[in-house]
């Protein structure tokens, strides 16, 4: 593998530590550990304006309410779904808040409006009552001219052995188109009419994101536990990346020398000249201590030396 000074190894060790911990910070969201407040998560559903506004019930109520906690409070609201037999017109549950669109009977209003106000944290509740104008149309007198002249048409039609054959036959087809104008009449006096017997509310439940001082430190605690972990991960995955690089550059240049291809670390030993490598001949090498012990004939010492060479 490659050798690397230690200077080096420490910048790289360094490196990754700073990047670990980069990275743990943002996905953790520990930088902002000390900037928990009560907050509430807006609610956006552009969907749940438009079937509010395109409905024309001539009572229209909205509910707003925060909550700290949403699947408690859209299980109670199913209750009142159910106490109520009320189906909704729309609605939408998110991690962040519910909105509800229904309407229901005028004649439940005291009842209704009571347990809704009695629900968690209603913050705010104001009447949108829809243009008054709008319900003044007399559909009656339009039901009455059209069947004046559905009268008329068929009286004509009695007396058919003074009209044409062509002519009876436009009759006829005037006759069936005014008594469809006359059935679509009916039914939007009925829509009308159960559009001004019942209200519609418009309801919205907002989670809480935070909310008093166990739930800061329970989501402080979760942030510098998910700091630790994303911490660690990263390290290790920092560290398992390098072995796998160093790997494979050491088997790149092991494939190299292999087909010949000499590289600035496959040379290092130096150019040899004579039997004696550059390095050897012309570097400074450190002298080495020898001990030279002289002893007469009979083998003792007579004198002891440390020179360098």
């Amino acid at each position: 593998m490659f050798r690397l000074r230690k200077s080096t190894k420490y910048i790289i060790i360094a490196v990754l530590i700073l990047a670990a911990g980069y990275l743990a910070v943002k996905m953790s969201g520990i930088n902002g550990i000390l900037d928990q407040k009560i907050q509430v998560i807006k609610m956006d559903d552009d969907k749940a304006a438009r079937v509010f506004d395109s409905l024309e019930n001539e009572k229209k109520i909205k509910m707003i309410y925060n909550s700290t906690d949403l699947a408690g409070f859209t299980g109670s609201i199913q209750d009142f779904y159910v106490k109520y037999d009320i189906s909704p017109l729309y609605s939408n549950i998110t991690a962040g808040y519910y909105v509800s669109i229904f309407s229901y009977p005028g004649s439940l209003s005291e009842n209704v409006m009571t347990d809704l106000r009695q629900l968690e944290n209603l913050n705010h509740e104001f009447l949108a009552s829809a243009d008054p104008n709008s319900f003044k149309i007399n559909i009656d007198e339009h039901i009455a001219n059209k069947k004046r002249v559905k009268r008329t048409l068929e009286k004509k039609i009695d007396n058919a052995i003074l009209l044409s054959d062509e002519r009876i036959t436009q009759y006829s087809s005037n006759l069936t188109r005014i008594q469809m104008e006359i059935d679509s009449l009916n039914n939007q006096k009925n829509i009308i009419q159960g559009l001004a017997d019942n209200n519609l509310v418009y309801l919205v439940t907002q989670q809480l994101a935070v909310s008093g001082d166990k739930a800061v430190r329970t989501k402080r605690i979760g942030m510098v536990r998910n700091f630790v972990i994303y911490f660690i991960v990263f390290l290790l995955l920092s560290i398992l990346v390098l072995t796998i690089l160093n790997f494979f550059f050491f088997m790149l240049l092991k494939f190299m020398g292999m087909l010949g291809i000499k590289t600035s670390r496959s040379s290092s030993g130096g150019y040899n000249y004579g039997g004696q490598s550059y390095r050897s001949k012309y570097y400074y090498r450190r002298p080495k201590k020898v001990k030279r012990v002289y002893k007469d004939s009979e083998g003792n010492i007579v004198k002891q030396k440390v020179s360098k060479e």
